[in-house]
């Protein structure tokens, strides 16, 4: 009959670890063996890991150097991050770096009249253009809901309804994603 040496728990005939705290006291041993039998190795298992450390770190530091190398070299030919001398990539939109200034101008497309900003700032740009669409449609459909909730006095279902499309229409816009409103979405994509 054994004992666990860690926890007290009784360890079965032919099990070496402990079922209760899994301490494995062979395994223990040997590494304790191994610390003390091979004191010039352990040593030199420290400098060989250190070596490593200062390997990697070099390796690194050279990385960092040739991307700020390639990143000044892209600043002075006046190109902005992700493009590639202004063109667009394959799939037709925008990288995201290219759209991400235009993330923001495209997320405030959602509150009120300011969805007008995307369609004076940037009119070329598809992303900015469909999220101004959007907005549009959720400001006709804000007036439409001030005018029936002065006529019904449920009109706050429609006001819950509008706030969750500001909300959905935003984290779309922050996100790079291009998803119409929910409902009334698809009256900005004619």
């Amino acid at each position: 009959m054994a004992y666990c040496v860690k926890c007290g728990a009784y360890v079965p005939d032919g099990h070496r670890r402990c079922l209760a705290c899994g301490y494995d006291e062979a395994a223990a041993n040997e590494k304790k063996e191994t610390k003390k039998g091979g004191g010039a190795d352990y040593a030199f298992g420290k400098a060989s890991f250190k070596e490593e450390l200062e390997r990697q770190r070099r390796v690194q530091q050279e990385r960092s150097r040739r991307w700020a190398e390639q990143e000044a070299e892209r600043r002075r030919q006046g190109r902005g991050p992700g493009e590639n001398n202004g063109a667009k990539n394959d799939s037709g939109d925008f990288g995201e770096f290219h759209a991400e200034p235009n993330r923001l101008l495209s997320a405030l497309s959602y509150l009120s009249v300011l969805f007008i900003l995307p369609f004076l700032l940037c009119p070329n740009d598809p992303f900015a253009r469909f999220h101004a669409k959007q907005g549009a449609v959720l400001f006709g459909f804000g007036v439409l809901a001030d005018v029936v909730g002065k006529i019904i006095p449920i009109g706050w279902v429609l006001t819950l309804f509008r706030l969750y499309c500001i909300y959905k229409g935003m984290s779309s816009a922050l996100a790079g994603r291009r998803e119409p409103l929910p409902y009334i979405g698809r009256f900005g994509m004619m």
